[in-house]
């Protein structure tokens, strides 16, 4: 069974070798441009870890930051005979867990529209929302990279949720209290109060 956690002090240089495997695939397509190279390094620094962890051996791993309720992903990897297997999605679900328990909107992320994992996001939940040239990598065919950006939203799930929780309220106070005019009144201002809300 996957489990995914915040990877330890001591996992880290575990994971970072699961990520470097992950995206052997991706380097056969583009190379990250060398003046770049130290201040991503910096930037990683920042981040936050989650480990997918399979028999006791970490499989797959992704980085994330939370900046103004946005859960943004960097550097989703699965160890290639490891792939298809759910690992990615327990990576992008425990993400979505985080992103709804700190009150997060969206859920975003960038890939590089030549190494197909467009479709890999958008079976996950995401949706391409622009594209634009990328100028942080060089394709080895020395053409255009297109760096794509998606998002999964978060509010949505939970605007449903608390619709249902409202409607559970409301049948319970119905069943309490056969008088219309009282649950008519009710059913309104719950719905008044949910406007304010959102």
């Amino acid at each position: 069974m996957i489990q995914v956690r915040e990877a330890s002090a001591t996992e880290q240089s575990e994971a970072a070798s699961v990520s470097y495997q992950a995206f052997a695939t991706t380097r056969n397509i583009y190379k990250i441009k060398p003046d770049v190279v130290a201040a991503t390094n910096a930037n990683h620094d920042t981040l936050t870890r989650l480990v997918a962890v399979d028999d006791g051996n970490i499989v797959g791993t992704v980085k994330y930051r939370i900046n103004r309720r946005r859960l943004h992903i960097i550097g989703l990897g699965v160890l290639p005979d490891k792939r298809r297997q759910g690992v990615a999605r327990c990576l992008i679900d425990e993400l979505f867990r985080l992103a709804a328990s700190h009150d997060c909107s969206v859920m975003s992320l960038f890939t590089i529209k030549q190494t197909g994992n467009v479709a890999v996001f958008e079976r996950l939940g995401f949706s391409a929302v622009r594209e634009e040239f990328d100028t942080l990598a060089v394709s080895w065919t020395g053409g255009p990279l297109i760096d794509v950006y998606m998002e999964r939203p978060i509010v949505a799930k939970f605007l449903c949720v608390r619709s249902l929780l409202f409607s559970l309220t409301i049948f319970k106070i119905s069943t309490f209290n056969n008088e219309r005019h009282f649950n008519g009144y009710f059913t309104e201002t719950v719905l008044r109060s949910d406007k304010r809300i959102l």
